[in-house]
């Protein structure tokens, strides 16, 4: 069994005086620092994941003049779309005991689906050009994120 440290003692004993409405205020704000971890946590996962990158480079650098561009394209997609959702798995894993609403995930991957449909959808259709518009803004998009001194704030606020 595990002991509990001195200060895990001192946390619990803390807790215990406070009164009932003390402990809903401090039990909600804990519950909101989970939630903003939680976040933070997947959009560096995302952000910094080197399989992501790697595809989404791919995609950037894939040569529009080949017959197959927006076939290639909508598997490319796929498989960035599928290394979000090990990233999304990974995290559900880790915080579902902690959390009470999934919502906060949802969020967490909507912008990077939002781009990721709209090059899928591009390239579904056959349009060439608007297929590479949209996997430029997606990629530049991405490079803002991961550049400068303040990556971290850019990350929090995506």
């Amino acid at each position: 069994m595990n002991s509990l440290s001195l200060s895990e003692i001192q946390i619990l004993n803390q807790y215990a005086i406070l009164p009932p409405d003390s402990r809903r205020q401090l039990q909600s704000y804990l519950s909101y620092l989970v939630v903003q971890q939680c976040r933070y946590e997947l959009y560096s996962q995302l952000i910094n994941n080197p399989w992501f990158f790697n595809n989404l480079q791919s995609l950037y650098l894939l040569s529009e003049s080949t017959d197959s561009y927006c076939a290639e394209s909508m598997e490319r997609v796929r498989r960035i779309k599928n290394i979000c959702l090990g990233v999304y798995e990974h995290f559900y894993d880790k915080y579902a005991p902690l959390l009470e609403n999934f919502e906060v995930f949802d969020g967490v991957l909507e912008g990077v689906f939002l781009g990721l449909n709209h090059i899928y959808e591009a390239a579904r259709n056959g349009n060439l050009e608007r297929t590479r518009l949209e996997v430029i803004e997606m990629f530049e998009t991405y490079k803002s994120l991961t550049q400068g001194d303040n990556r971290g704030n850019k990350i929090r606020a995506m």
